[in-house]
Parts: C-alpha cells; sequence; structure tokens
C-alpha cells in the first residue's frame, strides 16, 4: 500500500519485528549472542555493510571491539581498542557524523570514507558505540534515516545486556582471589579443560612463608602474597594467565611458546622476585 494506510502498515511490521527480537534476547544467554543478532539485524534489515560494535567500559576508559564487519587492511583494531576518551561519541553522549565537519573525530577519520557513530547507554559501568563506515556521502545520509528504528533495537536489548553485564561480573568475581585479584583454582579448571590450545604450565611456592607469617604476622604474609601476585602480572603477556593455586603457592599458564621460552620466563620470575626487599 502506497497511502497513509500503508505508512501505519509498515511501522506495525517494524514494531512487529522488533518485538519478536525483544523476546528472542531475553531467552539468550549472554551478551555476546545478543550482539551477534544486533549485527543480524544491521546487516540483514538495513543493509548496512560496514560497521563496529564497540564495548566500553566507562569506569576503566577502555574500549573493546565485539563486531567488526570492516575489513582489518584498512581498519587496524588498534585505532579502536584504546583509551575510551578517545571517542568522541563516546565522550560527548551524541552522535558523530563525518558530514557535519571536516576531521569531527580523529580517531575514526580516513581520507575517502565517510561515517556515523552513535552511542548507547547500558548502565553507569558499560555503554556500546556503533560505528558506520561508507564510501558514500550518499549512503551514510540515507543510514541517517534509519537511525531511530535502530536505536529501537538497541534500546529494546540494553535492559537485557545490563542484567548478562551483571551475571558476568557474578560469575568473574567467583572465579577471582578477593587478596590479590588473580584467577583462582575454580578458574583454573574452565581453562584446562580445553584441549584444543598449546600451553606450558609453571607452579611457583615462596620459599620460607611461614617464617614470614610466624616472624611479622600475618598482615605482612598477605603483603608478600600481593607483592608477588603483582609482579606476575607485570612479567606475563595479555593472553597468559596468573593463578592463585592456594596459600603462598602460584600458577602461570603460557600460551604458544616453547617449553625453553617458558623456562626462562620462570627463571626470570624467580631470580627478580628474590630481589625484591
Amino acid at each position: 500500500l502506497s497511502d497513509e494506510a500503508g505508512k501505519v502498515a509498515s511501522r506495525l511490521n517494524e514494531l512487529s519485528e522488533i518485538f519478536r527480537f525483544k523476546k528472542t534476547i531475553e531467552l539468550d544467554d549472554s551478551k555476546d549472542l545478543i550482539y551477534k543478532r544486533l549485527a543480524h539485524i544491521l546487516s540483514e534489515t538495513f543493509k548496512i555493510n560496514k560497521f563496529l560494535l564497540m564495548e566500553i567500559d566507562s569506569k576503566n576508559k577502555t574500549r573493546n571491539i565485539v563486531i567488526n564487519t570492516i575489513e582489518k587492511t584498512k581498519l587496524p583494531d588498534t585505532t579502536f581498542n584504546s583509551n575510551a576518551n578517545d571517542c568522541r561519541a563516546f565522550r560527548t553522549a551524541n552522535n558523530v557524523l563525518s558530514t557535519e565537519f571536516y576531521k569531527i573525530c580523529e580517531t575514526c577519520h580516513q581520507d575517502g570514507c565517510e561515517y556515523l557513530c552513535i552511542p548507547f547507554n547500558i548502565n553507569d559501568s558499560y555503554s556500546l558505540i556503533l560505528h558506520i563506515r561508507s564510501n558514500s556521502e550518499d549512503e551514510i545520509e540515507k543510514i541517517k534515516e534509519f537511525e531511530p528504528i535502530i536505536k529501537n533495537y538497541f534500546e529494546l536489548a540494553e535492559p537485557v545486556l545490563e542484567s548478562r553485564y551483571l551475571l558476568n561480573i557474578l560469575e568473574q568475581s567467583s572465579l577471582k582471589d578477593s587478596l590479590t585479584g588473580l584467577f583462582n583454582r575454580r578458574y583454573l579448571e574452565n581453562i584446562t579443560s580445553d584441549t584444543t590450545r598449546r600451553y606450558v604450565l609453571f607452579m611457583i611456592d615462596i620459599d620460607h612463608f611461614k617464617k614470614v607469617n610466624d616472624t611479622y604476622g600475618h598482615d605482612v604474609g598477605d603483603k608478600v602474597i600481593v607483592g608477588l601476585s603483582e609482579f606476575l602480572k607485570k612479567s606475563i603477556k595479555g593472553s597468559d594467565v596468573a593463578i592463585r593455586y592456594g596459600g603462598e603457592e602460584f600458577m602461570v599458564i603460557l600460551y604458544n611458546i616453547s617449553k625453553n621460552d617458558a623456562l626462562r620466563i620462570a627463571e626470570n620470575i624467580r631470580v627478580s622476585f628474590s630481589k625484591i626487599k
């Protein structure tokens, strides 16, 4: 229908699809699955082919790409996996449109490309940024017409995502040692059950730790435990894991590394920590 009734029918169809989306994600058990459903809506319903969905930790001011349909050769992840304050949409809590002003956002700017960034607040701790990119100014303007409907999808997803964030936080807290912030033995069971990844594992035990506790007290003993945990965090790379196994026992898991390199790292940790007063 092309008359007024046709417009009403079209809007009802949109609302029906949005309602179906909401009922679906309410039964999803992870935020990553909800992100994938949002990406499907963007590509299939709105025919948006190039976009990033970024998750922002508002407290730590970090951002992380969770969905990327843009060719990585044209857009390195390091450009966007960075300080959240570099993102104009996050910093101002407003849409950023490249056609409004030349180099309106230094991070997003690339010659010959146009973009639209839309921020979505989840709660005080997390937010999302949808970054849509095109080689055509006309295409960006056309996508801008869909913005209210796109926002409807994201706004319906916000309360569901918030509950998934909270569940994730609770799960993470149950897998971490309260004193050091390192992962605990329960987390170890989860990651060592994955037989698809190659890793080297070594254990650490602090010598004469009982003597420290008996001589100086448990508060000082705790400082030694925390000191080693902080040292371990600095000694390993991002994908590797340090675990407090129990008491003064620790464990380190190094991924994709040779035995000789792992021995070198272990020895470096032993010697360097022994020199700390």
